[in-house]
């Protein structure tokens, strides 16, 4: 059973105009059926938002409107809009290497050529050349370590540069710079940016034990805000006609940087292998973008639908949920 929000039910601060088209449901709905249909799989919430309205939204039996849900790894893309924010400021150079943005006390004694040469794109684009890590478990247990200290003595596996290699040490050491080169928080830093603009004051953003917004992970969002996110990138940076985010910064950070499959493959892509830009992945149609969280924590930007899709999930295929956005909800936009 699926519980429909009306419009009448939707009268908090700021939120989006609803116009619902109840001849889309049937399709929509399909979404609900194919991913609770795969074992220990749950959809939460699914909203579809087109020229500026919510044209659908459905929330899981137990599921509500303002709940905070996990982001997972959709949290890295806010680390990139922070960064871009930062850039818009003129306090993050792109081609600025990372150790120069950290307080000298906290870079080891003696650095490797690899460390050194790491540059805040590399981190954007998931290319630094670390080898993959486990402080997600670790600050997630609510362990007591030095996470800066033990990642700037985390082996390298790959140049700089050279190769995409998914992991969370790029996402945590961005908002290490942003929040050393903004004075604040990287929360503080997004609220006063991002959140209250949207008219975004309901959220939870998780720390290590040093302090630090894990970046990486960690944000708890409703699924409306994560559609005004989803909304503000659609928009090129605009909210309510005042710019917010440079458009320039937008369209680097919406087209593929680097890539998960080797340019001689004969493969066709599939939507965790079509590029990856700023801390988001490109999908299977060229253009399309998502923030993309583990278990299925979307916002699928559609610019040439002008839409945007938000989902909270618990997924145990994910090729299952986006195989039904692009048959349920794409061609029906």
């Amino acid at each position: 059973m699926l519980v429909a929000i009306m419009a009448t039910a939707c009268q908090q601060k700021q939120t989006l105009p609803r116009q619902f088209n109840v001849s889309l449901e049937p399709h929509f709905d399909s979404v609900f059926l194919n991913v609770n249909g795969v074992t220990a799989s749950d959809l939460h919430s699914l909203m579809v938002v087109q020229d500026g309205k919510v044209i659908y939204e459905k929330y899981g039996v137990g599921c509500r409107p303002d709940d905070l849900h996990i982001m997972w790894s959709a949290t890295k893309t806010f680390t990139a809009l922070a960064a871009g924010f930062a850039w818009q400021d003129s306090l993050l150079d792109l081609n600025a290497r990372l150790i120069d943005y950290l307080d000298p006390e906290q870079l080891p004694d003696s650095m490797s050529a690899e460390l050194q040469q790491v540059t805040i794109y590399h981190l954007l684009t998931m290319a630094s050349g670390w080898e993959a890590d486990m402080i997600t478990n670790r600050i997630r247990g609510h362990e007591q370590f030095n996470t800066i200290q033990e990642i700037l003595h985390h082996p390298f596996r790959d140049v700089p540069g050279h190769q995409w290699r998914y992991n969370n040490i790029d996402s945590y050491m961005l908002g290490v710079a942003i929040a050393q080169v903004t004075g604040m928080p990287m929360e503080d830093y997004l609220n006063q940016k991002l959140f209250t603009p949207l008219g975004i004051d309901d959220y939870y953003y998780q720390k290590d034990s040093e302090g630090y917004n894990t970046a990486a992970f960690g944000l708890y969002l409703t699924t409306e805000s994560l559609a005004k996110v989803g909304m503000l990138m659609l928009q090129k940076g605009e909210w309510q006609g005042k710019r917010l985010l440079s458009e320039e910064w937008l369209s680097m950070a919406m087209q593929p940087h680097t890539w998960q499959l080797r340019p001689d493959t004969t493969q066709t892509p599939t939507d965790w292998q079509s590029g990856y830009g700023f801390q988001m992945w490109m999908c299977r149609q060229s253009g399309v973008v998502r923030m993309d969280g583990q278990w299925g924590q979307y916002a699928i930007i559609v610019p040439d639908k002008n839409a945007v899709v938000a989902m909270t999930t618990i997924c145990t295929d994910r090729n299952v949920q986006m195989e039904a956005f692009w048959k349920y909800i794409y061609p029906n936009l």
